[in-house]
């Protein structure tokens, strides 16, 4: 098993001094939106993700010369998919869509609890293609388009203050209105 970090945590101030971040560089999430589904993720545009990058990159340098704590959404979710607790409820989250039906969300099940914690972390972000889940069989699957997405990417996650925010020595997990952006909100209260 390995050893996390304890993190100790406090804001008591919207306006003082900025001491830890919680950021979420774009990745493959925003790769993975298209014309076709930008809508649905909420999206107005296609983002040019390697300029995306760049700039979040030379944001998150400035806040280290600055002696920011600078901490990673997909790092540590990654640590916490190391508990057992947290991988059954981060799946069953993603796999509770009667849209499935019995058949596809055992076959789902089954695919994400075999992967570790980094490979099943940067699906939870970046999603599930039809394609990608070459295992799966029966009916709802063999009508699904094969662009579509099992488990849709999460472009939103960039904007980490919509999600969450910390109250004292307590993180307040927020409930988002739009489907596409309510994954969000269960990745953070895990």
């Amino acid at each position: 098993m390995t050893q996390t970090k304890s993190y100790e945590h406090r804001v008591t101030s919207e306006v003082g001094r900025l001491r830890t971040v919680l950021l979420h560089r774009p990745g493959a999430e925003l790769k993975r939106l298209t014309p076709r589904n930008s809508d649905k993720l909420l999206f107005d545009a296609i983002p040019w993700v390697g300029r995306a990058q760049e700039e979040h990159d030379a944001f998150a340098e400035v806040l280290r010369t600055r002696d920011v704590e600078v901490l990673y959404v997909g790092e540590l979710l990654q640590e916490v998919l190391e508990y057992q607790d947290a991988r059954d409820e981060a799946i069953a989250g993603v796999t509770d869509d009667s849209r499935w039906g019995d058949q596809l969300r055992r076959v789902v099940r089954e695919y994400l609890t075999d992967l570790d914690p980094e490979v099943l972390a940067h699906i939870l972000v970046a999603g599930l293609a039809h394609e990608e889940l070459k295992i799966a069989h029966g009916l709802v699957y063999r009508l699904m388009d094969r662009l579509d997405f099992i488990i849709d990417p999460l472009p939103g996650l960039l904007f980490t203050r919509d999600n969450s925010a910390w109250i004292g020595d307590r993180v307040a997990v927020t409930s988002l209105a739009m489907p596409a952006r309510r994954p969000e909100s269960a990745l953070m209260g895990l």
